[in-house]
């Protein structure tokens, strides 16, 4: 079975069981639903203390990054891509998060053109 991570920034709390569900959570879990429908073994990725949990089937693992910058997390990035070499495809799940480096056969998903306004300057 093909293996398939994705990274985002957060889905749970650290020390609780509350799950965070905004719209781009919302698109993950219809996205790993359809994944896992099509046969890929799905895990998520996300800010945390080396916890692993479960969400609706699918293995959600924390990585430990506090540190951005200039609203990417390059950190993180390194993080998860060296923790996810054994799997055959990943998707960054924000743009910002497939910086400096990524998995070769992966995709990464822009959830609107923020920085194509004029105000975005001032909040970078």
């Amino acid at each position: 079975m093909p293996k398939l991570t994705s990274m985002m920034i957060v889905r749970n709390e650290a020390n609780s069981n509350r799950i965070i569900m905004g719209g781009a959570e919302r698109y993950q879990v219809d996205i790993c639903k359809l994944l896992r429908d099509l046969g890929l073994n799905v895990e998520v990725w996300q800010i945390g203390d080396n916890w692993t949990k479960e969400f609706d089937g699918v293995k959600i693992r924390g990585i430990p990054s506090n540190k951005t910058e200039v609203n990417t997390f390059p950190e993180l990035n390194m993080a998860f891509y060296e923790n996810s070499m054994s799997f055959d495809y990943a998707i960054y799940f924000i743009l910002s998060l497939a910086y400096p480096i990524v998995q070769k056969k992966s995709i990464a998903i822009s959830h609107g053109v923020y920085w194509d306004w004029p105000g975005f300057h001032t909040c970078t």
